[in-house]
């Protein structure tokens, strides 16, 4: 029996070969076949008869020379005479060479030698997966999900239903490792786009929803040196009379504190742009190079602004707690509270509720939009703290109730006499009303707001006969404060 391996014919007479076969077979985690190795190791002895006499040892160092060289090279050969081995394209690689050094004298005149080579299979039983002996698949595992109705997904903005819960979430992850073997034609990249296409339109999960708009709404790809790639993605699916441009995350909050008075209504959100995608495409994404995700979040955007940027859309729900002293709570899931006013978020502070900031943030490499709308209390009902358009007015009220008057006589050697004047002191109010704004704003606007505030407070608590014995006013770059005190007049 001669074998080639290569540019080297290993003769019957001068290495006397022999051949083992075995096959190595790949499974996917549902034990389907995706790939497998043809197996062939090739032992013989290399041997020299004496008629050559001191040259026998060197003819077979020469010889096993060319064993070892043929096993340094990298490169697939082309194989024939071993039997049963029929590697795909008819080419393998060596994979190990060992050559034995045998005890002298006997080593003078023989040497023994074994070469492993590694081929793929030329065929495999077929596959859901759609995989091929050429695509030398080792490892494969794909996980496939549908959710239908889950609200932590927020909504998809269609054109024809508005902010609509009308669609699906696809959820597709698979790993994947190829080796390129000899007669291997396909990269790791090519198998994973096929591999994607051929799983997604197989799939028992997607039958029912064939015909649904499939909108791209994440995916990421990592690709490791030894031949892995790990992908996934998120597919929208949507009716196919709907025509989604975004994904809409809204979020509505309500605050209030009770010791100040302060209320604050917030609408924020997040828009994210999705783009219409053909299933053959998740990997590459050629024909969605003209379609920009962050084109459709704007133009979702404006729409979703439209209708929330006003606080009577506001879509929240409030709950008011009802300011009773020393309120006895009935059973542990009421603790603190009384009873709850209406959840209609319609109450007599309302009226003083008005913007106070708005912020929107744009990712253009994600096509993803921020947004945060907020309504806050800009005069509360007892003339407290006041916001508005970057100015700050505090206002501050003290009040001196009359009190019983006393003389005290001091007595050398006796003490001191404590004498009541039967009489009480005039009750005072001290009012001071302090404004700050920004470097950029107009100080007489700063003023007016400060002399409004004064007379609210006036109104509120200065008795109808009062004097007034002091009138100060401070003013600074950016702020003006005024002090009025009154005096009770009987």
């Amino acid at each position: 029996m001669s074998i080639t391996i290569g540019s080297l014919v290993l003769d019957e007479e001068q290495y006397a070969p022999t051949s083992n076969i075995s096959f190595e077979y790949y499974t996917s985690d549902s034990g389907e076949i995706i790939g497998g190795n043809i197996i062939a190791k090739i032992t013989g002895i290399v041997s020299v008869s004496d008629q050559d006499g001191s040259k026998t040892g060197s003819v077979v160092m020469s010889r096993l020379a060319l064993i070892r060289k043929l096993g340094s090279s990298p490169k697939c050969v082309v194989t024939t005479g071993i039997p049963n081995f029929n590697p795909l394209g008819g080419k393998a690689r060596i994979t190990n060479v060992t050559i034995d050094q045998g005890p002298d004298p006997s080593w003078v005149n023989q040497g023994a030698y074994s070469i492993e080579l590694r081929g793929l299979i030329s065929s495999i039983p077929s596959n859901s997966f759609g995989i091929t002996a050429a695509d030398g698949v080792v490892e494969l595992s794909r996980k496939e999900s549908i959710t239908i109705g889950e609200d932590s997904h927020g909504y998809v903005y269609d054109e024809v239903n508005g902010v609509s819960k009308a669609f699906i979430r696809f959820s597709n992850s698979i790993s994947l490792k190829c080796e390129t073997y000899c007669g291997s034609t396909n990269t790791t990249i090519s198998v994973l786009k096929r591999l994607v296409k051929y799983g997604i339109s197989n799939s028992k999960l997607i039958t029912l929803y064939g015909a649904y708009k499939k909108y791209l709404q994440s995916r990421s790809i990592e690709i490791d040196n030894d031949g892995s790639i790990s992908f996934s993605c998120d597919m929208i699916l949507l009716p196919p009379t709907s025509i989604g441009t975004a994904f809409v995350d809204l979020i509505f909050s309500y605050n209030r504190t009770y010791e100040s008075k302060d209320i604050t209504y917030v609408t924020s959100g997040t828009v994210t742009g999705l783009v219409n995608i053909d299933w053959g495409d998740l990997v590459t994404l050629v024909s969605t190079c003209s379609v920009s995700k962050l084109a459709n979040a704007m133009g979702t955007f404006t729409k979703v602004r439209g209708k929330y940027e006003d606080l009577g859309s506001w879509a929240g729900k409030t709950l008011e707690l009802n300011e009773k002293p020393n309120c006895p709570p009935t059973n542990n899931t009421n603790i603190g509270r009384c009873e709850n006013k209406p959840e209609d978020g319609n109450n007599e502070d309302s009226n003083y509720v008005k913007p106070s900031s708005g912020t929107i943030s744009v990712s253009r490499t994600d096509g993803v939009i921020n947004f945060n709308f907020e309504w806050s209390t800009t005069q509360d009902s007892s003339g407290g703290t006041c916001i508005k358009d970057g100015i700050k007015t505090e206002t501050t009220v003290e009040i001196i109730e009359p009190q019983p008057q006393y003389v005290e006589h001091i007595l050398p050697g006796r003490g001191t006499l404590i004498q009541n004047l039967n009489c009480k002191s005039a009750k005072k109010v001290n009012i001071t009303v302090a404004t700050s704004y920004p470097e950029d704003n107009c100080g007489n606007k700063t003023k007016c707001t400060t002399n409004d505030g004064l007379a609210i407070a006036i109104n509120q608590y200065v008795p109808a006969k009062a004097l007034l014995i002091e009138n100060t006013t401070t003013e600074t770059r950016n702020s003006y404060t005024i002090r009025q005190n009154f005096i009770e007049c009987l």
